[in-house]
């Protein structure tokens, strides 16, 4: 048993990998009768039910005696079962001392990014995990949705999995247009995933463009060239928005494009470089019109 000469005691739990286990619910027991020789356990009395912090740590005000600290997380444990034992005695320092305790970890916060071969994160795209290494595993453990960052989050213990992006499941038009993903994920005894991000295919979707000046007027014969941050067209495309101040182009959601507007396109609109993503069937820009045009 370690003995802790302080009242005043913070709590530090972290696991095998030293990592913080953050928001670990815990007992504290307190000893308070010792059975005689070859009689029995010694009665204990629970004193409280705490649990950590973002850091792993929890601070006690507790009075002198002999303890267990163990796990309470029975329905949901993510760590091994254990009991840590610690005698804490008075003194006339009031400083604060820390009991560091180090226990083998069994589940781990798991995340994963989803992204476009542009690299930009995927939210609000459904997804499951399954057992196993092999992709026509069907035994869901894990189901969720990406955030807004594009991440898949779960908590996993050591072993292989089948993780699959369901875009198809959401009712968003936007998702609609990627493609089922599906990985093996590993995840090894520190709690380290691989991959840690997946590329998902998008299939270019139809999208109506309208141009609007600063008046909210309809801006028509208003030609620009549209380009994708990366490179997934041999040229910009061309536009026109015509009399209708509208154009139809093949663009793919999520993907952010720049849209420019030259002297040699036209010389009724200012020149202009916009930025945009698409995560609709219809995109209105606004544009300027030229005082000499």
């Amino acid at each position: 048993c370690e003995t802790l000469p302080r009242q005043c005691l913070t709590l530090s739990l972290c696991d095998h990998a030293s990592k913080p286990l953050a928001h670990l619910p815990l007992q504290l027991a307190r000893r308070v009768l010792e059975p005689e020789p070859g009689l029995g356990q010694p009665i204990q009395e629970t004193l409280t039910k705490v649990r950590t912090n973002a850091a792993g740590r929890c601070a006690c005000l507790l009075p002198e005696g002999r303890y267990t600290v163990s796990n309470d997380d029975a329905n949901t444990p993510i760590t091994e079962p254990f009991e840590h034992e610690f005698t804490l005695v008075k003194e006339s320092s009031d400083a604060e001392r820390t009991l560091r305790i180090v226990v083998q970890r069994t589940r781990f916060l798991v995340a994963v990014t989803l992204h476009t071969k542009g690299g930009e994160p995927v939210p609000g795209c459904p997804f499951t995990v399954s057992l196993g290494s092999s992709q026509s595993s069907k035994e869901v453990i894990v189901s969720g949705l990406t955030s807004e960052d594009g991440v898949a989050c779960m908590e996993l213990r050591e072993g292989i999995f089948q993780l699959r992006f369901l875009p198809a499941a959401a009712s968003d038009i936007a998702l609609a247009s990627l493609d089922e993903t599906c990985c093996t994920l590993g995840v090894n005894d520190s709690g380290d995933v691989s991959p840690a991000a997946v590329e998902v295919g998008i299939r270019a979707a139809e999208v109506t463009i309208f141009f609007v000046d600063p008046a909210g007027e309809p801006a028509e014969n208003c030609c620009c060239r549209i380009e994708p941050r990366e490179t997934l067209v041999a040229e910009p495309l061309r536009l026109d928005s015509g009399s209708t101040a509208a154009a139809r182009v093949s663009l793919a959601y999520f993907e952010q494009y720049t849209l420019r507007i030259s002297p040699e396109d036209t010389r009724e609109y200012q020149p202009q470089i916009l930025q945009f993503s698409v995560h609709a069937p219809v995109l209105t820009v606004v544009v300027r019109r030229s005082l000499f045009g």
